[in-house]
């Protein structure tokens, strides 16, 4: 483009001209390009685990008797957390595959910062509320009252020989 331009600067006539430099740089449309692909698929996958989610509350929340709410609970507010996440996955979604063109998406990118906060906070109290009830589970027998009270190891042993001995400090 240089040389085209300094020949037609002298004056001299350029029958082959070179096209105009493209208005969105080559290496950005391809990285907004895998953005765009990328954002879509996570957009996809939170959807389909939000169904999931939405299916095991279904199951646990049900208005009858033996109705266990922590885990109702705890699957509303992963319910809550994946709206959150598939919201900003959507936003991000448009924002990047908006840039394929050279455009910025405003609202795409405040929906898509805004929804950063409530799926944070909703994820993380299903997650502690999911390790809790785990733990409690796993250590309801627990005991310590219950374990052997003598040692187990005899004090001294008979030395073979070969063994390995190992001096007391």
């Amino acid at each position: 483009r240089d040389v085209q331009k300094f020949l037609e600067d002298q004056g001299l006539n350029v029958e082959n001209k070179l096209p105009p430099n493209p208005a969105v740089p080559q290496n950005r449309v391809y990285r907004s390009m895998a953005g765009c692909f990328g954002s879509i698929t996570l957009s996809v996958t939170f959807i389909m685990r939000l169904a999931i989610i939405l299916a095991d509350a279904i199951i646990h929340c049900p208005n009858s008797d033996g109705v266990q709410p922590k885990i109702c609970a705890l699957d509303l507010l992963g319910v809550l957390g994946l709206m959150g996440a598939s919201t900003r996955f959507i936003a991000t979604s448009v924002l990047t595959c908006s840039q394929v063109i050279g455009k910025f998406n405003e609202d795409a990118d405040c929906t898509q910062a805004a929804s950063a906060l409530p799926t944070g906070v909703f994820s993380a109290a299903a997650v502690f509320g999911n390790v809790e009830a785990a733990c409690s589970l796993a250590f309801a027998k627990w005991n310590p009252e219950n374990w052997p009270g003598k040692r187990t190891v005899p004090e001294k042993e008979e030395e073979d020989i070969g063994d390995l001995i190992i001096p007391d400090v």
